[in-house]
């Protein structure tokens, strides 16, 4: 459970913010198989293991399967009991793991049609999990840009993308990226009013088109509606993703994160915190094969010392942006290979 120490330069970027209720962190991803959902669980465990009260919920309502990392069959009920029950309180399901301060908040793979909720369920969802006794919830979200995945990504405004650092990966991280924002944008104005018809129909044209950049479409608002606007945009500049990066191969790869907060920032208008990153190990698919938890089978590997390293940094900086953060993490990760390879 060894975690070496971060630099100075972003340790001094740390604050203690107290916040009530769980720190809610839901977890996406901008397609299937970069590591989503192995992520929250482990991350899970490395928070529950550092003493933090912890809730591992699945939202992966189109192919849940977060009871697999965790060790458990698809037997309990969950989410969807919930959503269709009148009288079940949220913290009746949840679920009891083998590690101390870790519950599991199944989804329920086998209720058809639970991704397509309709919004009366997910603020019904929404604010009882704001309610559950624990210090964490981590959402597992389902993989790409629905609706419904838009809607949970944005109920923090720091949420947690999972990518891999090969191109198709990054590419379908930047076009989650911007649904997001056109999502929140969208959402942000009146209902069936005369400024979200026009926002929804430049939409439909830009998700035809790569030249797409949310400034312009500002400035369109702007141009006949400068309050709204100014909201609208305020409401966006709130939003700081934080990006881990998993199965990495050498540190090396993250020379492309200059590029990416670049165009983040041109098209998007976005900042974001590049906030860790785990290193290919084998002992991951040993794990997955076993149907283990992995950091029950290989907690002194080196992907789950890069997990403890990832579940430390949530508690000190989750809250706080980073300066120069792609650097940063850059730099750490460089530091934390040399060390292996000379160790």
């Amino acid at each position: 459970m060894a975690m070496e120490n971060e630099t100075n330069t972003e340790q001094a970027n740390e604050t203690t913010t107290q916040t009530p209720g769980p720190v809610l962190i839901p977890v996406a991803s901008g397609k299937g198989g970069v590591g989503k959902t192995f992520m929250v669980a482990n991350l899970a465990i490395a928070l529950a293991q550092l003493g933090k009260r912890v809730i591992a919920a699945d939202l992966d309502f189109g192919g849940s399967n977060l009871y697999t990392y965790l060790g458990f069959d698809n037997r309990h009920p969950g989410i969807a009991h919930f959503i269709s029950s009148g009288d079940t309180r949220l913290d009746e399901l949840l679920v009891k793991t083998r590690f101390d301060g870790l519950h599991f908040l199944p989804g329920e793979v086998r209720m058809p049609f639970l991704a397509n909720m309709g919004y009366s369920h997910k603020q019904k969802l929404l604010l009882n999990l704001s309610k559950l006794d624990t210090d964490y919830v981590l959402l597992d979200l389902g993989a790409g840009t629905s609706f419904t995945v838009l809607d949970f990504f944005s109920i923090s405004t720091k949420g947690m993308l999972v990518t891999t650092l090969d191109y198709p990966s990054l590419m379908n991280m930047l076009q989650f990226l911007k649904n997001f924002s056109l999502r929140v944008v969208e959402r942000a104005l009146p209902p069936k009013s005369y400024l979200r018809a026009m926002v929804t129909e430049y939409i439909n044209d830009a998700n035809t088109s790569d030249k797409f950049t949310i400034r312009e479409l500002f400035q369109r608002l702007d141009a006949e509606y400068p309050a709204e606007a100014q909201r609208v945009q305020e409401l966006w500049g709130t939003f700081r993703p934080h990006i881990v990066f998993n199965q990495g191969k050498h540190p090396d790869e993250m020379i492309v994160v200059e590029n990416l907060q670049e165009s983040l920032a041109a098209n998007l208008s976005l900042k974001v915190d590049f906030f860790g990153y785990v290193f290919h190990d084998d002992a991951v698919e040993t794990a997955l094969r076993d149907k283990h938890p992995f950091l029950d089978m290989s907690a002194d590997s080196p992907a789950a010392e890069d997990l403890y390293r990832l579940a430390d940094r949530v508690m000190r900086l989750w809250d706080t942006p980073i300066r120069n953060s792609g650097q940063l993490l850059r730099s750490n990760t460089l530091k934390i290979h040399t060390d292996r390879q000379t160790g």
